[in-house]
């Protein structure tokens, strides 16, 4: 599975590429800090487990506040 976070100023929007197909999902972004909590939060939003995501990409926003690699012990 293959997660992209778009951190919007007033929404953020999640792309799930899984089984060949993709989903979206948009929420309120109603957090100011960016933060690897806040990722945790939304994949347990929507069910997506860690141990099956390959890779995790994120843009806009204050992204650059994230670190580098989050829970690097979960990708291959």
């Amino acid at each position: 599975m293959l997660v992209a976070f778009d951190f919007g100023i007033s929404n953020t929007d999640i792309g799930v590429f899984r089984d060949n197909q993709t989903t979206f999902h948009t929420i309120s972004s109603k957090r100011e800090n960016i933060s690897t909590e806040l990722i945790k939060d939304m994949l347990e939003l929507f069910s997506l487990p860690i141990s099956e995501i390959k890779c995790i990409g994120v843009t806009g926003g204050k992204s650059s506040d994230l670190p580098d690699k989050y829970r690097q012990d979960n990708f291959n």
